[in-house]
């Protein structure tokens, strides 16, 4: 496994993933029909939507090496209090290291797993790089990945065409892509939180 993760990952430096572990999960598990992904590079990302994720999902992105060992420590007291694994307390390389190589089980063999993978991409792959792969694998909606794709499915319309409210709206909705819909933050309290979240940080 761990020399799968590296080879892939020095592959990833240079080719953009074709498919990933989580889509075909969704293809033999839930029967999602797959989108094309529409692979938007970073510089074409507006850097206001880059930093939309990385405040919501991991804003110590540019300082930890793949890990945030406080945040797993949050992660595992809430989840004992809780009584299931509820909260992972990922970086942003940790979930991209479970979309291209895991499936989404919340378990702590997976987490094992990806924490050695996302320890590994940190090895060989820039922050920007790791950005870049994130934002174009994640999941938006059945058979929607990617930030491209998940723009012109919703909004009929590029990455950098997109409102302020219009992305706002996207990237509150990776926390919950197939139960919710850009439309729909509302009806999940988790989704409204991060939804006000954003609006109070990019108004």
């Amino acid at each position: 496994y761990m020399l799968l993760v590296l080879l892939a990952s020095l592959l990833y430096t240079v080719v953009n993933p074709p498919i990933t572990g989580l889509m075909i999960y969704r293809t033999l598990v839930s029967d999602h029909r797959i989108k094309p992904v529409r692979f938007v590079p970073l510089e074409d990302v507006p850097r206001d939507v880059q930093r939309m994720f990385v405040r919501v999902e991991d804003y110590t992105f540019y300082d930890h090496h793949g890990l945030d060992l406080q945040a797993i420590r949050d992660a595992y007291r809430l989840n004992r209090q809780l009584g299931r694994v509820y909260w992972g307390g990922s970086t942003i390389t940790q979930q991209l290291a479970r979309t291209l190589f895991l499936t989404p089980q919340r378990t702590y063999l997976r987490k094992y797993l990806e924490a050695i993978a996302a320890l590994e991409m940190e090895l060989v792959l820039p922050k920007g790089r790791i950005l870049e792969l994130y934002v174009n694998s994640i999941e938006f909606g059945k058979g929607v990945f990617g930030l491209q794709t998940a723009a012109m499915h919703y909004y009929g319309k590029p990455v950098d065409r997109l409102t302020r409210d219009q992305a706002r709206r996207l990237v509150a909705l990776v926390a919950s892509p197939i139960r919710y819909g850009v439309d729909t933050l509302s009806s999940s309290r988790a989704l409204a939180e991060r939804y006000r979240y954003l609006l109070q940080a990019f108004p």
